[in-house]
């Protein structure tokens, strides 16, 4: 068997992951003031994913992790589509339907650790897409305390991930870094990189994430 039909089947599953994820969420847009399409950040959180370490399905999966939770889609058509590996990752990444944005975080933050290792790099590859498009486009309205408050949110979650790679980490907390810059000023941001040279970015993970009890 040659090395193009052994990776064949690969790009096959990716590619129809993308195409399916591009026809559930046409006409979406990201909540920032540039409003890009909806399917660049699906687009960068399987980027991510794949430089994390992430399987091929876990790559099929980031493409496809809001499907549930903000299209028309259902488990079945996944699991039909895609198999159950594929299936069950977007199963872990999807919050319950129609649960208030309080109670959606607060169930994110609780179920972290019980992420498995592929749905953890999704995860961390969807926070740190998401901090960053509040660093640099963040939803019209919003103040720095709403800005801050989502930071504090995405370092809560992260936090509590189990197993996080350290090159994985090391991505996020850079956005991190570049958000609180945005959102609470050069200062604050000065502050917690100096901390992050002192002590590591496990240890200042777990710093951000105390200071993340202020409230998100």
């Amino acid at each position: 068997m040659t090395d193009s039909q052994v990776e064949t089947p690969a790009r096959d599953l990716i590619a129809r992951a993308e195409a399916f994820a591009m026809q559930a969420h046409a006409g979406q847009t990201r909540k920032g003031a540039a409003g890009e399409p909806y399917v660049v950040h699906l687009a960068e959180v399987a980027s991510l994913t794949r430089a994390f370490g992430g399987s091929d399905a876990t790559v099929a999966a980031a493409w496809l992790h809001d499907c549930i939770e903000d299209c028309a889609v259902v488990d079945a058509e996944i699991r039909a589509a895609f198999g159950d590996t594929v299936a069950e990752l977007v199963g872990e990444l999807t919050d319950p339907p129609r649960t208030p944005r309080a109670e959606r975080r607060r169930l994110q933050v609780q179920e972290a650790p019980e992420k498995s290792p592929q749905a953890t790099l999704i995860k961390i590859a969807d926070k740190t897409s998401n901090l960053r498009s509040v660093a640099m486009s963040p939803p019209r309205g919003w103040d720095a305390a709403r800005k801050l408050a989502y930071v504090r949110w995405g370092v809560a979650v992260v936090a509590e991930l189990p197993d996080l790679p350290g090159p994985a980490l090391a991505t996020f907390l850079d956005v991190v870094e570049t958000a609180r810059r945005a959102c609470a000023g050069p200062q604050d941001a000065d502050a917690w990189a100096t901390r992050r040279r002192a002590v590591g970015d496990r240890a200042v993970l777990s710093e951000l994430a105390e200071d993340a009890q202020g409230g998100y």
